[in-house]
C-alpha cells in the first residue's frame, strides 16, 4: 500500500482520493478567471444564493464555528444548487483569497469536515496562497471521477490520476518539476487490487524490470515525499500558518509479469505524446492485442483486461496524453 503521514495538505496526499478544503476573513466570491482557472464545465452552480459564514479551519483541520488566533481557512456557503446541495468556498484567512473554486457537497454532515472525501460533488480547483491553481478535480456523488492533477510550485504536473465512473483509482503518475515522469502505479482492480508499477530514469525513459530493486523504489519515495514536503512548508510559510509534520512515503513494490500477449507495464508509457497512431502501431508499442480509444479527460469503465491496452487521446490534436494496462 502507499503510506503517507500527513493530514495537512490533503490535496496532495497519495493515500487514496482526498480533499484539502480549507480558506479568508470576509472574502468575496467569483470564479477566478484571473487567476488562470482552468474551464470548469462541471463546477457547481448556485441556483439559491444566501451567502454566509460556516466557520473556520486550523492548520490541522480542526473545525471552529467562530474564528481563532490559529484560524488558518475560512469556508463559506454560497448557497444551493439545483439539487439543494450546499455550495462551499475556501479561503485563506490571512490572504483574503480563494483556497477553492466554488464546490457542492451531497450531504450536511461535511460542512464541518476539513476532510469531504465521500461527500464532493462537481468541478474545482484548489490555489496555493499566491493565487496559482494547485489542483483540479472533479468529483461526483462523493467519487472522484476522470482525470485530477495537482502542480507542483512552478506550474508543472506533479501528479496526474485517473478514475473510473465509481471513483474506482485506474492510474496515477508522479512528474519530476522538470516534467519529467518519476513514478506510475496502475490498479489492477480485478485482481482484487494488486498493483504495478513504473519507475522512471532522470531521462523519462522506464527502468526494464530487470533493473529495478529497492534502492530505486526508496529513491523515488524519498523524491516523492521531498516534493510533497517542499510544496507544504512553501504554503504554511506563505499562508502565515504552522508547517505540517513532514511526509514519509511507502510505494509498492510489485513488478508486473512479461506475458506474450499481454500490455507492458514497462514499454506502454512510450506511447505518450504521440499522434495519429494506428491501432497496430499501439499494439506493437505496447505489447497488447486489444486497444482501447477514449477522449482526454474521459472516465472509462475499471473491466481491467490484461491483454489490453486503454489510450487517452486529444481530439484536436490526435496527441496520446494518458495510456495504462487494462
Amino acid at each position: 500500500m502507499i503510506v503517507c503521514v500527513s493530514a495537512w495538505l490533503k490535496i496532495l496526499s497519495i493515500c487514496g482520493v482526498v480533499v484539502a478544503l480549507a480558506a479568508c476573513q470576509t472574502p468575496v466570491a467569483t470564479n477566478h478567471t484571473s487567476l488562470n482557472t482552468p474551464s470548469l464545465p462541471h463546477a457547481a452552480q448556485v441556483q439559491r444564493a444566501q451567502a454566509q459564514t460556516i466557520g473556520y479551519f486550523d492548520a490541522n483541520g480542526r473545525f471552529s464555528p467562530n474564528q481563532q488566533a490559529n484560524s488558518a481557512y475560512v469556508r463559506q456557503q454560497l448557497g444551493w444548487d439545483a439539487h439543494g446541495h450546499p455550495v462551499l468556498q475556501d479561503f485563506y484567512v490571512w490572504q483574503h483569497r480563494p483556497q477553492t473554486s466554488a464546490y457542492a457537497i451531497i450531504n450536511t454532515e461535511a460542512l464541518h469536515t476539513w476532510n469531504i472525501d465521500d461527500a464532493g460533488e462537481g468541478e474545482f480547483v484548489f490555489y496555493d496562497p499566491q493565487g496559482q491553481v494547485s489542483g483540479h478535480v472533479r468529483y461526483q456523488n462523493g467519487a472522484p471521477i476522470g482525470v485530477q492533477r495537482h502542480y507542483h510550485a512552478n506550474g508543472t504536473l506533479f501528479k496526474l490520476s485517473r478514475y473510473d465512473y465509481f471513483g474506482n483509482p485506474l492510474q496515477t503518475t508522479f512528474y519530476r518539476g522538470n516534467g519529467v515522469p518519476l513514478y506510475q502505479i496502475t490498479y489492477d482492480l480485478a485482481a482484487g487490487d494488486e498493483r504495478a508499477l513504473v519507475l522512471f530514469d532522470p531521462q523519462g525513459q522506464p527502468y526494464p524490470p530487470a533493473q529495478l530493486n529497492a534502492a530505486l523504489v526508496h529513491a523515488a519515495e524519498a523524491d516523492i515525499a521531498a516534493t510533497i514536503n517542499s510544496m507544504q512548508a512553501r504554503t504554511a510559510q506563505l499562508a502565515h500558518i504552522t508547517p505540517p509534520p513532514a511526509v514519509a512515503i511507502k510505494l509498492p513494490f510489485k513488478l508486473a509479469a512479461t506475458v506474450a500477449g499481454q500490455c507492458q507495464q514497462h514499454s506502454v508509457q512510450q506511447l505518450m505524446g504521440m499522434q495519429n497512431l494506428s491501432d497496430a502501431q499501439i499494439l506493437h508499442i505496447s505489447g497488447a492485442t486489444q486497444v482501447r480509444r477514449a477522449a482526454d479527460n474521459e472516465a472509462v469503465e475499471d473491466d481491467v483486461r490484461t491483454e489490453r491496452v486503454t489510450v487517452f487521446i486529444n481530439p484536436q490534436t490526435q496527441r496520446i496524453s494518458g495510456v495504462f494496462c487494462g
